[in-house]
């Protein structure tokens, strides 16, 4: 029997989340012909050095924990350990947290990226200048996951009193160009030649919101739309877009892509390298258009990661 092991960190904001995967995933596959264990690496009493995961099935769910006060991605013990696992590279994982390099990445394929500035502790805010934005602009976090940190500011004052708010809070702080228009989202699964981008999900949202960490909380507010209410034309072109941006920067086993749509142009907003796998998160949902059941999901996962084994093997 195959053993599956849950690897679930997780920051104080996405703890939910990955609760909520670890749940779905251990239920759904339990039902399967698979031996199924839980590593917590936020549990004092877990000894990663100590686990045989030689030959296993090794399930990163969220990868970060806190270690000695310090911030720990358990992705750098199993590449250095020679461990394989579902789940980017630690090298890729960097590019997708860090907001500004992704965008670098973007630009290099020639995709619409909104106009942004970086702001650092190093940086004197009464020297920025927003002649370049027009209002509201969005500020954000640099690093951050799961819209913690996001606003939406409509007034200079509003965006000065937020980056002070910011700065105290986040080492690198993003002041990016609102596109407005329809919020889009999109699944890809599996490593290079094999990945497979998922039909695009539509969040639809009240008049004046964004889709940042006290929306995603509060399901009501979101209107998922599967497929999304977008041409035939631009749903096979993010398909493409996707795909490319997934494998371009090195996606392995599953990542989401976005976006923002306005005019019909396709702007690529952030890529996600551990998105959230629970049964109401958005690549779950995605499926339902391909008639695919979770578990199918789940194994489309697996059995890539399995490939992806025997090709690294040869």
């Amino acid at each position: 029997m195959e053993t599956i092991k849950l690897i679930a960190g997780g920051l104080d904001y996405e703890k939910q989340d990955v609760e909520n995967s670890i749940r779905d995933i251990y239920n759904s596959l339990g039902n399967l012909d698979f031996n199924l264990e839980i590593i917590r690496l936020h549990d004092h009493e877990t000894n990663l050095k100590s686990i045989d995961y030689k030959g296993n099935i090794n399930f990163i769910i969220d990868p970060y924990y806190i270690q000695n006060d310090q911030l720990s991605d358990v992705r750098n013990f199993f590449e250095t350990n020679n461990i394989y696992f579902i789940g980017s590279s630690t090298k890729t994982a960097s590019i997708c947290k860090d907001k500004v390099i992704s965008k670098i990445y973007f630009s290099k394929l020639n995709l619409n990226t909104p106009k942004h500035i970086v702001i650092n502790n190093n940086r004197d805010i009464n020297k920025l200048n927003l002649n370049d934005f027009s209002l509201p602009v969005i500020l954000k976090p640099q690093f951050e996951g799961a819209g913690t940190g996001v606003s939406l500011c409509y007034t200079k004052d509003e965006v000065f009193k937020t980056i002070e708010i910011l700065k105290s809070k986040f080492s690198g702080i993003l002041v990016e160009e609102y596109i407005s228009g329809k919020e889009i989202t999109v699944g890809v699964i599996g490593t290079g030649d094999n990945a497979i981008a998922l039909p695009p999900v539509e969040l639809e949202l009240p008049f004046g919101y964004i889709y940042n960490h006290q929306v995603k909380n509060n399901p009501d507010m979101v209107k998922r739309h599967v497929p999304a209410r977008i041409s035939n034309s631009i749903s096979k072109k993010i398909l493409e877009i996707s795909l490319q941006i997934h494998k371009t920067i090195g996606c392995r086993s599953f990542s989401r892509i976005d976006y923002r749509i306005r005019n019909e142009e396709i702007y690529p907003i952030e890529i996600n390298a551990s998105p959230a796998l629970a049964k109401e998160e958005h690549i779950a949902r995605s499926v339902h258009e391909l008639n695919w059941t979770y578990k199918e999901l789940l194994m489309q996962i697996i059995d890539d990661f399995k490939q992806y084994c025997i090709h690294e093997n040869k």
